[in-house]
This record gives structure tokens, C-alpha cells and sequence, in this order.
């Protein structure tokens, strides 16, 4: 009997222990899907909110990328059309003061400016032009570069053959100005305005065409 009494007031006394004892305060409740969605949308908030969030940076590409670019050619070759004008005809026959040109331009490698420029002219219901001259540039090594030239320009007269290069009347001095805008590697669009003097003529060329670099 004395050892029934005992077992009942341990017992008795154990479960007073167990439900006066404090919960631990250093682990959560289970929280059900609610909560633990909302508990990553708001951590999510607060890497936001300090600039902590590590998703992949843009790639857009930066508007000044042309304005930036380095031009690394040294030589090329232009491909070019336009008109040259006649201007002894221009205030008589305005019609027939303008003439159809077809031409390149090569410019020969060098490092630094000025460089040499070479090229060739067919002109429609006149004479053929070879020319060539001295090229500066205006920061030859960005995306827009202005340059002007100084030359000389013959008229190649085909009935004269060689000759035409012996006969003083075919030279012409030959200024220009203009520039080359980058479009794509290696492409630059070009526009040229030129003037071509000699004893008896004096000419006006406006042009057009490319750059292609190498």
C-alpha cells in the first residue's frame, strides 16, 4: 500500500513539473505554406529595398558606344557617285551643267595624318579624271572624322592617249572638304564637297559613298 501511495505522488508531482515548465523561446512554431510565402516575399522586399538584389546586371548596349569607338584602319578604299558641275555652262545651259560622276578613292596606309589619296573619275558625256592630293584629318582615330585635301586632278582626254598627261591644259588644282561618319565595322559613310581649277575650266563636285577600312 505504501508503495502504490508513493508511485501516485511521484507521478503527480512530475506532471506539475512538466506543466509549469516556460516554452523555449529559441524555437518557432511550425508555420503552415501562407506564412512561409509571405515570409520570403518580404525578404525578397528587403534585398530590394537594400540594393542586394542579385539577378543578372542589363546588357543594353550604351548609347555612346559609337561616339566612343576607336577608328583602327590606316588605309581604304571609297566607293563614290555624285555630280560634277560645269560652271561656264551653269548660268547658259543649266541642264547640261550637271554631269553624272562614277569614282573611287584610295587612300594609301600610314599611320598618322596627313595621308596620301589616289583615285579616278568616270564622268558621264566628258572627260575621265585621275586625281590625287594630301588628306588631313580631324581625329583620324574616332567615329566622325572631317578632313580636307589639296591636290592635283588631269583630265584624261581619250583621243590624246598618254599625251594627256604631257599636255599642261588637262592639271587642275584640287581642294575638298568633308568627312567620314562610322556606321559598322569596317564601313564609314563619307560626303565630299570639292572644287577643281585649271586655265580653262573650273569645276564643283558634290559626292557620296563609303569608306571600307583595312
Amino acid at each position: 500500500m505504501n508503495k502504490l501511495l508513493f508511485y501516485m505522488f511521484l507521478t503527480l508531482v512530475l506532471l506539475n513539473t512538466k506543466a509549469n515548465a516556460k516554452p523555449r523561446q529559441d524555437i518557432n512554431p511550425v508555420l503552415n505554406s501562407n506564412e512561409i510565402q509571405n515570409s520570403e516575399v518580404s525578404k525578397k522586399v528587403d534585398l530590394d529595398n537594400q540594393n542586394l538584389n542579385v539577378s543578372k546586371p542589363s546588357t543594353k548596349p550604351s548609347i555612346n558606344s559609337s561616339q566612343n569607338y576607336h577608328y583602327p584602319f590606316i588605309q581604304s578604299v571609297s566607293p563614290r557617285i555624285g555630280t560634277l558641275i560645269v560652271t561656264e555652262t551653269f548660268s547658259e545651259d543649266i541642264g547640261n551643267s550637271f554631269k553624272m560622276l562614277y569614282g573611287f578613292n584610295y587612300m594609301l596606309p600610314q599611320n598618322i595624318s596627313p595621308q596620301f589619296e589616289v583615285g579616278a573619275d568616270i564622268i558621264k558625256g566628258f572627260n575621265g579624271q585621275i586625281h590625287a592630293g594630301k588628306r588631313w584629318i580631324i581625329n583620324e582615330r574616332t567615329s566622325f572624322r572631317p578632313f580636307y585635301k589639296l591636290g592635283v586632278t588631269v583630265a584624261a582626254v581619250g583621243r590624246e592617249g598618254l599625251a594627256t598627261f604631257a599636255n599642261f591644259e588637262n592639271y587642275m588644282a584640287r581642294a575638298s572638304i568633308g568627312f567620314e561618319d562610322y556606321y559598322k565595322k569596317p564601313m564609314s559613310f563619307r560626303w565630299e564637297l570639292e572644287v577643281a581649277l585649271g586655265t580653262e575650266n573650273l569645276f564643283l563636285y558634290l559626292t557620296f559613298g563609303y569608306s571600307w577600312g583595312f
